[in-house]
């Protein structure tokens, strides 16, 4: 697990790297969650005393609505205002910053290619780590920072709302406990029938691509027309849609009744758990209704805060299941074209060969063979 914490931190780095004033943003962020978390529990909970006090008090109706209006203009004022700025951030910031790196990170990997030798884009298996590092790397970096992001607003949330429950009462969590693990259990292994899905579909993804590429270019219209090429790509078209449609569905069919066993935990357990002691322990005279109710509330949010957090760990794995083609690409040493080579000055006047012979690995036959020769800048020559 801490190499895969270790993988996932170095493409949150690319993020921080093309995009700091995001994390900025992101650090607010935080901040804004946990207190709007921490009001609405609040919230609940001083609004029932508020009206218990003017009960017992005997006030007045002006005297209690006075009070109650208060105590509401405060915490939906610091509700507001902080899910004012997430709102802000996760659907402005966040598109607007994921779009900047995606096409910094893009540029980057594209330059990257220009290091890979040839005769490895005949390997498939290098091919396939290939295409999945253009593929994935281009997104899931900022996949990967808001997962880190949501795993530190959550820790702190479930920090924030644990104490205030722990406080309250201690059993309740333990309730939440098992629900929570439960479901980050069968969470996993969805995440790991998903990620063996992609896997087996890559080959037939690519077939499917490829022809779907063909017959939108206009340049392929011609030979599509005149030729019977038209009727083998729609049959290697409909081989790779039906080979992953059946894929589709056997995985679909394990993780629709794993997700049907995570909500029953949810709903009926946890919820329902929650209902029973906390309704027992108000009719034991135990606890007050305005405890009932902010101890629900605070047990609800702490749940879902919980699962993320907990979730989190499940995401580093399935993200860094991703990140090791990402990786391996950014790390790829080229073999043969850059060894011995240095860039030209651009204000060169010509280039001059002498008595250069070359080979390629694993072959007897020599590619250039004691080749003089001499290139003046602004030339154009071909090598056959």
């Amino acid at each position: 697990m801490f190499k895969d914490i270790i993988k996932n931190l170095k493409v949150v780095g690319y993020v921080i790297k093309f995009c700091p004033a995001f994390v900025i943003s992101t650090i607010i962020c935080i901040i804004c969650s946990t207190i709007s978390s921490l009001a609405k529990v609040y919230l609940v909970r001083d609004i029932i005393n508020s009206v218990d006090e003017s009960i017992t008090l005997n006030l007045s109706f002006q005297d209690s609505f006075d009070a109650i209006l208060k105590i509401l203009i405060i915490y939906i004022a610091i509700i507001f205002v902080c899910n004012l700025f997430l709102s802000f951030h996760n659907n402005y910031l966040d598109g607007k910053y994921s779009t900047i790196y995606v096409f910094k990170i893009q540029q980057m990997m594209f330059r990257k290619a220009h290091d890979i030798d040839f005769e490895d884009f005949d390997n498939p298996e290098f091919y396939d780590m290939y295409s999945r590092a253009l593929r994935d790397g281009t997104w899931r970096g900022f996949r990967v920072y808001r997962d880190f992001a949501n795993f530190v607003s959550s820790i702190i949330n479930v920090f924030a709302l644990g104490t205030f429950i722990v406080i309250n009462d201690p059993i309740l969590i333990i309730v939440v406990l098992i629900s929570a693990i439960s479901r980050i259990l069968i969470a996993n292994q969805v995440n790991i029938n998903n990620h063996k899905l992609d896997k087996e579909i890559e080959i037939d993804r690519r077939m499917y691509g490829y022809v779907n590429r063909i017959f939108y270019q206009q340049r392929f219209a011609s030979e599509i027309k005149t030729t019977p090429i038209s009727s083998l790509l729609i049959e290697k078209c409909n081989e790779a849609q039906k080979e992953m449609d059946k894929k589709y569905i056997e995985t679909n069919k394990k993780n629709t009744i794993l997700n049907s066993i995570s909500k029953i935990i949810s709903n009926i357990f946890e919820h329902g758990g929650m209902y029973f002691y906390l309704g027992y322990s108000l009719i034991q005279g135990l606890i007050n209704v305005s405890s009932f109710s902010s101890m629900f509330t605070a047990a609800t949010q702490f749940s879902t805060n919980f699962y993320e957090t907990a979730s989190f760990f499940n995401k580093v794995k399935m993200n860094s299941m991703y990140i090791d083609y990402f990786l391996d690409y950014m790390s790829y040493k080229p073999k043969l074209e850059r060894i011995g080579t240095k860039d030209l000055d651009e204000e060169f006047e010509s280039l001059e060969f002498k008595d250069v012979t070359f080979k390629y690995p694993n072959t007897d036959f020599y590619a250039l063979d004691n080749i003089n020769l001499k290139i003046n800048k602004g030339d154009k020559l071909a090598l056959v």
